[in-house]
């Protein structure tokens, strides 16, 4: 006897641990199962249950239903705790605050535009100049580009800040620590 032949057996009364004992958590869901019809998390033990009290079926059931009912809540108190997050976000941040990335995220996209544009222009006028524009472009391009990464991360420590009121460790933020008591 083994848990894929518990998992087939309870299938038509409870689809989803029918499914977790057929698969790779059988012997997890098993367990669930078996402390649901009060018997050792045996295959054996468990087939036993099931062919020997008539009730056994609606008891796995209703473990299904409870399990289903904690994943919902599980899912709902995840959800709340993004809306809070969203909430607390739109009235923590001002103009000024929040409006300088995407204003940089702008800047960066029509230098971008510009620099393809005189890029072309150049090249088709006199394409000698082409290394010194490269070095020009990539010049920009890295300046920005470090720009909006350190923006990018300043905003996601600001926002852990403002979810658990304690700041992220970084390995160089320990190790100062740890050099300096």
């Amino acid at each position: 006897m083994n848990w894929e032949a518990i998992g087939n057996a309870v299938a038509g009364a409870a689809p989803t641990l029918g499914s977790m004992l057929a698969g790779k958590g059988g012997e997890i869901a098993g367990k669930f199962v078996a402390a649901a019809l009060g018997v050792s998390s045996t295959p054996e033990a468990v087939n036993q249950a099931l062919q020997s009290d008539p009730e056994s079926l609606a008891k796995v059931r209703a473990a299904e239903l409870s399990l289903e009912q904690a994943r919902v809540e599980a899912e709902t108190r995840r959800q709340e705790t993004v809306n809070e997050t969203m909430r607390d976000e739109l009235q923590a941040d001002g103009w000024f605050k929040s409006g300088w990335r995407p204003a940089v995220g702008w800047v960066m996209a029509l230098s971008f535009g510009g620099l393809a544009f005189s890029l072309c222009a150049a090249i088709l006028r006199d394409p000698s100049q082409l290394p010194s524009l490269m070095d020009a472009v990539i010049t920009l391009v890295v300046a920005m580009g470090t720009v909006v990464g350190v923006n990018i991360n300043a905003r996601s420590n600001d926002k852990h800040v403002a979810i658990t009121g304690q700041r992220k460790t970084s390995l160089m933020r320990e190790i100062v620590t740890k050099a300096n008591p």
